[in-house]
């Protein structure tokens, strides 16, 4: 039976946060990074996380949650950087692996599980989540034959390259409203989100 694991790449910098860290902001009391890697690892047995050594307050984040850690040297910062790293971790019997961006808050256990048993059900395609009207976003699925050219990226572009080659091969999977999309890289854009979550919680 293919097995997948999750990838949450979390060693950027929040240079956009003017001195806050995105990604230990609070949502419902909890860290946005706490909460994306607690819905993880309620989804896949292995979860890897890549940090930097240099951000010690993430890492003190994820005690008591059950993942890898990879920990980044700080003069590899590129989001490629990340994705090598994660990789390295990831169990030799993964069929895939779930890529899944620490800031983007509305993507919950059951959009991970949607992606996984899309996965499941055939395992040597790309997945990617995307929004109720079809736009693509986050998560993204990886099998397995494609981690040798997510190995040779480099860059802060990510994995847009490996999709771009094999686009043909991607399979939407709908999640609710714009859980795929939505990233929060700003103070403004937090404080955004968190009224108008706030404010559909009261009606």
């Amino acid at each position: 039976m293919a097995q997948l694991s999750i990838l949450i790449p979390a060693a950027g910098l929040s240079l956009r946060m003017q001195g806050q860290d995105k990604l230990l902001m609070q949502i419902d009391g909890i860290a946005c990074l706490t909460r994306t890697a607690m819905a993880a690892v309620s989804v896949c047995a292995q979860v890897v996380v890549v940090l930097r050594p240099d951000f010690p307050d993430r890492l003190r984040a994820l005690a008591g949650v059950s993942v890898d850690t990879v920990l980044l040297e700080p003069s590899h910062d590129t989001m490629s950087a990340s994705l090598r790293a994660g990789l390295g971790k990831i169990a030799q019997q993964a069929s895939g692996v779930m890529i899944i961006p620490a800031d983007m808050p509305e993507i919950d256990a059951a959009d991970m599980c949607a992606l996984r048993d899309a996965f499941l059900d055939d395992p040597q395609q790309l997945y990617r989540g995307a929004t109720a009207q079809g736009k693509p976003g986050h998560p993204v699925i990886f099998p397995r034959r494609l981690f040798y050219e997510l190995a040779q990226l480099s860059g802060d572009k990510g994995a847009q390259s490996v999709l771009h080659n094999h686009a043909q091969d991607i399979r939407l999977v709908g999640l609710p409203a714009e859980h795929a999309l939505i990233d929060l890289d700003t103070r403004a854009e937090w404080a955004d989100w968190t009224a108008a979550r706030q404010a559909l919680r009261q009606e």
